[in-house]
């Protein structure tokens, strides 16, 4: 129960992050290229979105997984600690 309170907590204090992101973007350009810079900023998320599960899910058992016919992550630390 307190694992789940102290992870909601974090994730109330990092929400703050988007608005700064778009406060910061309309602070670093000008109005010729503010609605480009949004698109950006907008397209940057996206992309993120949908990276990050895959990211996640390609290091979600490393010692299993063979990169090119290597074994990379083969120590026994990501054996015992997947």
């Amino acid at each position: 129960f307190w694992f789940a309170v102290l992870v909601r907590f974090i994730n109330g204090l990092t929400t703050a992050n988007l608005p700064l992101t778009k406060c910061y973007t309309r602070e670093i350009s000008d109005i010729t290229n503010q609605a480009k810079m949004f698109s950006y900023r907008s397209m940057g998320f996206s992309i993120g979105a949908m990276l990050a599960p895959l990211i996640g899910s390609v290091f979600s058992r490393p010692a299993d997984q063979d990169w090119i016919g290597v074994p990379l992550f083969g120590m026994e630390l990501f054996v015992e600690f997947p």
